[in-house]
């Protein structure tokens, strides 16, 4: 999948200006959403004295778009009506979406995740996940579109700049 496809697709839907800001805004969720599970799996190889593993956790870089492009394409796979075939050439390997209450899930972003993984051994498994994570946050209404305005966000910064730089209270 590719931009230009989920593009065509979700930008009709949402609206050139709303689809941007989404994307600036998976953009910087993706982030923290994979370095917060790096920092999860540095704290726990800590508990078992794994410093090789740390020091390699340590180097880990940001994701950059393909995360954002996993999300999206969690949002596209829950929109549609037909079953969703995500890997390539195999047209019969399709699965569809299931609802439990309000909440819908697919497993094709999943699929398409180890497929990559096995195709591309060297990508980011933990940033593609983080993707898939944030896809399914966003499609189910998590966070709230209010957190993303100038007054919350910017308090936010500042208020966790505060509580980090001047009294060490963030880790």
């Amino acid at each position: 999948m590719s931009l230009h496809t989920l593009g065509n697709e979700l930008e009709g839907e949402y609206g050139s200006i709303n689809f941007f800001l989404y994307n600036v805004t998976l953009v910087v969720m993706t982030t923290i959403v994979m370095m917060g599970m790096v920092y999860g799996r540095i704290r726990w190889y800590q508990r078992q004295n794994n410093d090789s593993k740390i020091l390699q956790l340590r180097e880990t870089s940001s994701v950059g778009y393909s995360g954002v492009l996993f999300a999206w394409m969690v949002i596209s796979t829950l929109e549609r009506k037909q079953p969703t075939c995500p890997v390539p050439f195999f047209n019969d390997v399709c699965f569809s979406t299931y609802s439990f209450g309000q909440l819908k899930f697919n497993i094709a972003p999943v699929v398409s995740l180890f497929m990559a993984q096995f195709i591309m051994p060297r990508v980011s498994f933990m940033g593609h996940l983080a993707g898939i994570i944030c896809g399914f946050g966003l499609h189910w209404g998590w966070p709230p579109i209010e957190l993303g305005s100038a007054n919350v966000l910017i308090g936010g910064v500042f208020l966790l700049g505060n509580l980090f730089w001047k009294r060490g209270a963030v880790p």
